[in-house]
């Protein structure tokens, strides 16, 4: 039997792997969270409801978002 714990763990893994993985808005978002190993990024085709958004640009200009980012500002959002 499995520890409560662990269930739950296991059980808000599976919600979140089948929550919608591209809205079809457009948008791509970079989002980070805490996890056992360390801090987690992931880039997501809908808005990452419950984690820290980095960056947020157009489907279509992702590599020019990459290219002109100021990583200090965008940054700022994981240490505040």
């Amino acid at each position: 039997m499995l520890r409560e714990p662990l269930f739950n763990h296991i059980m808000k893994h599976i919600i979140m792997t089948l929550q919608v993985e591209d809205d079809g808005k457009g948008w791509v978002w970079l989002a980070a969270e805490m996890s056992p190993g360390g801090l987690a990024v992931e880039l997501f085709k809908s808005v990452p409801f419950g984690k820290r958004a980095i960056l947020v640009a157009k489907q279509s200009n992702v590599d020019e978002l990459f290219q002109k980012v100021n990583w200090d500002t965008a940054l700022g959002n994981l240490t505040n």
